[in-house]
C-alpha cells in the first residue's frame, strides 16, 4: 500500500468521525429544518431563553437571542435516554430542563408509561426523575401535570378519581393528598404558588386557591357567574415570583392576571376581528414579559406593550459550524472513497481474480438489485394497500356512526359549562360504543371526536378521552380550503385525511350527525394516531425486510455455490485440474457444507415454537423446560457421536458414514414434521443430532486428512 493510498484511508476515517460527532455527541442534526410547526408548550428561564416542545410533541427546541436555535432534542423514541410524546416542560436556575413525556403502549390502546425526564443545559440526558406507570392498560388521558422548579426542587402533581397528589424531586412518594372526586376528569390544570399555595383549575370553569397547610380553599375566579356572549374556556394556569396567578381562557382569546381579586386582560391577538383571532394554547411569564404560543408561532409582548412574532428560526453559530463540518466531511468521505475504490480495482483486484470469484460477484449485483427493486415495489405496494384498507374500516366505522350517537344530546352541548353532564355523559359513552371502548384487536388504537362550526370557526366538542370540553376552539375557519374535510363532513359528506397538529399526526374519517329532525348538528371522527400506526407499519416492514434480506443471502450462497460446484464437476471430468488450481476435491466441502447445515440449522431455529404447540407434560417439568428438550437432545447425541464416529470412520471409512449420517438426519426431518406428541418429537430430534455428529465429522476428517470419503 503506497503512501497516497494511506493518506485516504486515513481521511476516510477522520471524515467518518467528524460527521458522527456533528450528529450524535451534540444531539444535533446540522441539517435541522429551522422553522417552528405544531407547538404545543413553552417556558422560558430567567435570561429569557425560550424553551417549546414543536413538532407533535416529538422534539424539544432551545431558542436563544429570540430567534437562534442552541439546541434540539428529538422524540418520538421508546429508548429511556429519550421520550416518545412530550407534554410539560419546565427549567431550573442553571439550565436544566425537565420534561413530562408519555409512552403509548405498541398497540395505541392506553398510555402505558407518564415519565419525568431530567436533560442538562445542553440538551443531553441526565437522569429520570420519576415514572408513573399505568396498572389498569385502560389510561386514555395524563394522570401528570403541573411541573414548577420552586426552591431548588421540582416539584409536580397527578390526579386519579378521588385525590390530587404531590410530589417533590426529593422523594418518589407524594408529598400532599388532596381530596377531590373525579380528579382525573374534571381537573384542568394545576399551580403551585409556594410552599403553603396550590391554584386548582377544573373544567367547569372555576378556579381555586387551596391553603395545603389549614386545607381552606377559596374560589379566585368563576366563569359561570361572567354573564357574557362570550364562552369561557379556561385551559392553563401559571403563577409569577409574586404569587400572582394568571390564566389563559382560550374561549375568550385572552389572558387574564388575577390580582387583589380583579381580573385583568394581559394579553390577546393584535387581530380586532375577533371572527378571526387567534388562540393562544399556552404562555410563560418572565417579569413583565409574556410568551405565548399559537400552534405555528410564538408571540412575545414586552413590558411596553410591543407584540414581536416568531415564526422562523436561524441556525445558531455552533450549529452553522456543524453545518460547514458536515458539509466537508461528507465531501472527503465521497473523494477518499472514490480514491480508495479505484485504487482497489486498478492495482488489488486486477488480474487477480479468478473466473469463479468473478462469476459470483456477477450473481452477488445482479440478485442484490434485483431484490432491492422487488422489496421496494413489494413494500410500497403493501403499505398502499394497508392505509387503503385501514381508511376503508374508519370510514365504514363513520357511515355506521349514525344510528349509534344520540343526535339530540350533542344538539344539547351549548356551551364549555356543559361538560361532563347528562347529556355530555350520554353522547360520551356513544362514541366510546362506535369503536367498542377500545377492547379488541381491531379498534386498539382508534379515537373519536366530534366537532362543531360557530361563526365560522371551527370548535371541539369532545374527545373520547375527555381532554377538551365543549366548544374548545381551533385556529381553523370554514373559509380556509385546508380544512375542506371539517367542511365537506358538515355539509352530510364521508371525509377522510392526514393531518399533523400540535398533538400527533392522525389518519380519520368524517362524516354528519344528525338529530331526530334529521339535522346536521355536528361532525363525528374516528381516526387513529398515524405515529403509532406507522410504527406498527415499520414493525412488520422490519420483518419482511429481514425475510427478503435472508432470502437473497441464502440465494447468493446458494447459487454461488451452485456454480462452484458445476465448474468443479466440468473440469473433474475433463481433467483439467493443475495441482494449485482452486477445483479440487478438498474445495467441494464448501458447497456440500452449505447444503447440510442449511438443512441443519434453519429447522433448528422453529423447534421451540413446534414443541410449544404439541406440548404435553412430562413429568414435573415445567412448560419452558420441556420446549427446550428437543434442541438439548439433539445437541447432546450429536456431541456423543462425533466422539464415536471417528472410530467407525477409521474402521469403515469415511463414505458409508457419511451416507449413514444423511439417512438419519432426513428421516428424522420427515419424523419431525409429522409427530404429534412432544416424547415423539424429542426422540425424533435425538435421531438428527446422530446423524448431524455423522455428518460433521465426516466433513472435518476430510478436510484434516486430505482423503476422499471413500
Amino acid at each position: 500500500m503506497n503512501k497516497k493510498i494511506l493518506f485516504f484511508f486515513i481521511i476516510l476515517a477522520l471524515s467518518i468521525i467528524s460527521l458522527s460527532f456533528s450528529y450524535s455527541y451534540f444531539k444535533l442534526n446540522p441539517f435541522e429544518k429551522v422553522e417552528l410547526e405544531n407547538i404545543s408548550k413553552i417556558a422560558v428561564d430567567d435570561d429569557e431563553n425560550i424553551y417549546v416542545i414543536s413538532d407533535s410533541n416529538r422534539s424539544v427546541k432551545k431558542i436563544i437571542n429570540s430567534s437562534e436555535i442552541s439546541y434540539v432534542i428529538k422524540g418520538g423514541s421508546r429508548k429511556e435516554e429519550s421520550f416518545y410524546l412530550a407534554r410539560d416542560l419546565e427549567i431550573d436556575d442553571s439550565g436544566n430542563l425537565y420534561l413530562l413525556h408519555n409512552r403509548w403502549n405498541e398497540d395505541g390502546s392506553y398510555l402505558e408509561m407518564e415519565t419525568i425526564t431530567k436533560f442538562n443545559s445542553k440538551g443531553e440526558f441526565n437522569e429520570i426523575v420519576f415514572q408513573l406507570p399505568d396498572q389498569t392498560e385502560s389510561k386514555l388521558f395524563p394522570a401528570v401535570m403541573g411541573l414548577k422548579y420552586d426552591n431548588d426542587l421540582l416539584y409536580w402533581f397527578s390526579v386519579d378519581d378521588k385525590y390530587i397528589y404531590e410530589y417533590s424531586e426529593a422523594s418518589q412518594e407524594a408529598i400532599l393528598k388532596i381530596p377531590f372526586h373525579d380528579a382525573n376528569i374534571l381537573v384542568q390544570d394545576i399551580e403551585r404558588i409556594d410552599a403553603n399555595h396550590i391554584a386548582c383549575a377544573s373544567k367547569k370553569g372555576i378556579i381555586k386557591l387551596v391553603n395545603t397547610e389549614s386545607g381552606k380553599t377559596e374560589v379566585l375566579y368563576n366563569s359561570n357567574l361572567k354573564e357574557e356572549n362570550k364562552f369561557s374556556n379556561i385551559w392553563e394556569i401559571l403563577s409569577d415570583k409574586d404569587g400572582n396567578v394568571y390564566f389563559d381562557d382560550i374561549g375568550k382569546y385572552e389572558i387574564y392576571k388575577i390580582e387583589k381579586n380583579e381580573v385583568v386582560a394581559v394579553f390577546k391577538d393584535k387581530e380586532t376581528n375577533e371572527k378571526y383571532i387567534e388562540v393562544y394554547y399556552h404562555f410563560d411569564i418572565k417579569g413583565d414579559n409574556i410568551f405565548a404560543i399559537t400552534d405555528q408561532k410564538i408571540t412575545v409582548k414586552s413590558s411596553t406593550n410591543e407584540y414581536k412574532d416568531i415564526k422562523y428560526l436561524l441556525p445558531s453559530t455552533k450549529i452553522m459550524g456543524f453545518r460547514i463540518i458536515s458539509i466537508i466531511s461528507g465531501l472527503l468521505i465521497l473523494l477518499s472513497s472514490f480514491a480508495i475504490i479505484r485504487w482497489l480495482i486498478k492495482d488489488v483486484i486486477k488480474g487477480r481474480m479468478s473466473y469463479n470469484s468473478k462469476n459470483n460477484i456477477t450473481i452477488v449485483i445482479i440478485i442484490v438489485v434485483l431484490g432491492l427493486i422487488i422489496s421496494n415495489l413489494t413494500i410500497k405496494f403493501y403499505d398502499e394497500i394497508l392505509v387503503k384498507e385501514v381508511n376503508n374500516g374508519i370510514k365504514n366505522i363513520v357511515q355506521n356512526s349514525k344510528y349509534i350517537i344520540d343526535g339530540d344530546a350533542v344538539d344539547a352541548l351549548n356551551s364549555p359549562s356543559d361538560f361532563y353532564n347528562y347529556d355530555y355523559k350520554t353522547v360520551s359513552d356513544d362514541i366510546q360504543k362506535i369503536i367498542n371502548y377500545n377492547q379488541e384487536v381491531w379498534n386498539e388504537n382508534l379515537y373519536t371526536a366530534l366537532y362543531t362550526i360557530k361563526d365560522q370557526r371551527y370548535y371541539g366538542l369532545l374527545y373520547n378521552d375527555n381532554s377538551i370540553t365543549p366548544y374548545y376552539p381551533f385556529n381553523a375557519w370554514t373559509y380556509d380550503d385546508y380544512y375542506y374535510y371539517f367542511y365537506d363532513a358538515y355539509q352530510g359528506e364521508i371525509t377522510q385525511g392526514i393531518e399533523s397538529d400540535a398533538d400527533g399526526e392522525w389518519l380519520f374519517s368524517m362524516g354528519p350527525v344528525y338529530n331526530r329532525n334529521d339535522e346536521i348538528v355536528a361532525i363525528i371522527e374516528v381516526g387513529m394516531n398515524k405515529y403509532i400506526f406507522d410504527e406498527w407499519n415499520k414493525r412488520l416492514i422490519n420483518k419482511i425486510a429481514t425475510n427478503i434480506v435472508s432470502i437473497i443471502i441464502i440465494a447468493i450462497l446458494l447459487i454461488s455455490e451452485i456454480s462452484f460446484f458445476t465448474n468443479w464437476i466440468k473440469k473433474k471430468d475433463e481433467k483439467e485440474f493443475k495441482k494449485d488450481e482452486e477445483f479440487n476435491d478438498l474445495n467441494i466441502i464448501r458447497s456440500l457444507a452449505l447444503i447440510t447445515y442449511i438443512m441443519i440449522f434453519m429447522c433448528t431455529a422453529f423447534i421451540p415454537i413446534m414443541a410449544k404447540s404439541i406440548y404435553s407434560p412430562i413429568g414435573n417439568l415445567s412448560m419452558s423446560i420441556a420446549i427446550g428438550l428437543p434442541i438439548l437432545a439433539e445437541v447432546f447425541f450429536a456431541a456423543v457421536t462425533i466422539l464415536f464416529a471417528g472410530f467407525i470412520a477409521e474402521k469403515k471409512g469415511w463414505r458409508i458414514l457419511f451416507y449413514l449420517g444423511m439417512v438419519f438426519l432426513i428421516g428424522a426431518a420427515i419424523a419431525t414434521a409429522m409427530t404429534k406428541t412432544l416424547i415423539i418429537f424429542i426422540i425424533a430430534r435425538s435421531i438428527a443430532g446422530i446423524g448431524n455428529g455423522m455428518i460433521q465429522m465426516t466433513m472435518h476428517g476430510f478436510v484434516n486428512t486430505g482423503q476422499s470419503v471413500s
